[in-house]
């Protein structure tokens, strides 16, 4: 039976996928309109950039994607990487020195009332920075999930220095990354109990499957609403805040909208699986992508991954799994918008300039780490002939 529910969703995504739309979804004709911004000169090297008031400028930020390895990724470039400078609270009550995530560009009514200098303020002096070259790091994966608002404003706040910004970003399966984000919730929940005991929480935690069908169900009828399909590339401007969960892994379309602003050029695209699989080359090609190098003590040793916020790493709460049923049928959901997002690393202003690690170029991606596998291999094939 579960056989025969599985095949039947995977021929449904094939069904789907037939005629104009499978052409469509082999070029960038899926993604119209596809506006790259074009480079003034080549990126600019490696030096510490100051701002006006004589700040380091935080030029390097993780923008996404949320629960695909972004902390791991910090961590280590902290631990590896020369000039890396991360930023450092400002705010009274915070639970840390230091800063992964200063969530400024996606924080509207945070940009309005704090401004400008409330980020920079997160970064030391130029003069404090001491003399060889630095860099401030903001990585807020949130950026890329709601890239509609954040990439023109972050284009803006940079506006002359726009050339020195890097921008990295992992990606994963979304199907896992869906899951990873429900655990991530319910382990929130439980452990702040969010104004009840544990226990309390604990007999309000929602099933992971009944989460998934309700996301996918909410979804499903603003498609209606608005008169597309599942495959269509607007899904995520239209109807992705009716199931953040779900807006999470569409990828294309949030990468297509920070295009907009910023050349390929200054992307840097990684998978959490090859990151893992190869972390020391990982971290070379970050360093070469950045202009720094690695610390004398990284050098030529074998760098592994940290592993960082896992849902039970404190033992509050048991991560559930969602069953083959409702896997299968978010792989399926996924799989056109995950065809979007290889034909897109296939255009010719994409394939030639993003930096990609630890696989090169950036149309080497495994499509098994982005959520192509399996039954929905063929898939692959199909739209990217």
């Amino acid at each position: 039976m579960l056989r025969i529910l599985v095949s039947g969703m995977v021929a449904k995504t094939h069904a789907a996928l037939n005629g104009t739309s499978l052409y469509d979804l082999r070029g960038a004709s899926a993604l119209q309109p596809l506006q790259i911004a074009e480079p003034a000169g080549r990126p600019l090297g490696r030096t510490t950039v100051c701002t006006a008031d004589g700040r380091v400028l935080p030029s390097v930020l993780i923008i996404g994607v949320q629960k695909a390895g972004t902390t791991s990724l910090y961590s280590d470039m902290r631990g590896h990487l020369q000039g890396f400078t991360p930023a450092t609270a400002v705010e009274a009550g915070a639970k840390s020195t230091l800063v992964k995530e200063v969530h400024y560009f996606d924080k509207a009514q945070r940009m309005a009332r704090k401004g400008r200098d409330f980020y920079l303020a997160h970064y030391p002096p130029c003069d404090a920075a001491g003399t060889s070259d630095v860099y401030g790091v903001d990585a807020t994966p949130n950026y890329l999930l709601e890239a509609h608002f954040v990439a023109e404003q972050m284009a803006a706040f940079f506006a002359a220095h726009i050339r020195s910004v890097r921008l990295l970003i992992v990606l994963r399966d979304p199907t896992e990354r869906f899951a990873s984000f429900f655990n991530h919730f319910v382990h929130t929940q439980l452990e702040t109990g969010n104004g009840y005991s544990q226990a309390s929480a604990r007999a309000r935690t929602p099933q992971i499957d009944e989460y998934a069908r309700h996301s996918l169900e909410r979804v499903r009828l603003c498609l209606g609403w608005k008169g597309i399909t599942e495959t269509s590339p607007r899904l995520y401007e239209l109807c992705g805040n009716i199931a953040p969960a779900l807006k999470g892994g569409l990828y294309a379309q949030q990468l297509v909208t920070f295009l907009r602003f910023f050349p390929p050029d200054q992307m840097m695209l990684t998978t959490s699986r090859s990151y893992v699989r190869d972390t020391t080359r990982a971290m070379a090609d970050v360093a070469d992508f950045l202009g720094t190098g690695l610390k004398p003590a990284s050098r030529g040793a074998r760098l592994d991954a940290s592993r960082q916020n896992t849902a039970t790493s404190r033992g509050v709460a048991e991560k559930q799994r969602l069953s083959p049923v409702l896997s299968a049928e978010l792989d399926a959901f996924y799989a056109p918008h995950t065809l979007q997002l290889l034909a897109l690393l296939k255009t010719p202003q994409v394939s030639g300039s993003m930096r990609s690690t630890p696989f090169h170029p950036v149309t080497a991606i495994d499509p098994a780490d982005v959520g192509l596998h399996g039954p929905l291999a063929p898939l692959t094939r199909r739209g990217l002939q």
